[in-house]
């Protein structure tokens, strides 16, 4: 594969499609329990550095 950077648009179209929908409500939901998700698992993440660090 080549690198990104060297890609037309067209291969980099081929590879991350952008697809224009109308707005759905739901969205702000998902992205509330991705948000909670991701800070739960930076939680933990960062935690467990910490604990083998030392």
């Amino acid at each position: 594969m080549s690198k990104l950077y060297k890609m037309s648009l067209e291969e980099l179209w081929q590879i991350f499609p952008i697809f224009l929908v109308e707005h759905n409500i739901e969205w702000k939901n998902w992205y509330e329990e991705e948000k909670k998700n991701m800070k739960k698992d930076i939680k933990i993440a960062g935690f467990t550095t910490c604990y083998f660090k030392f």
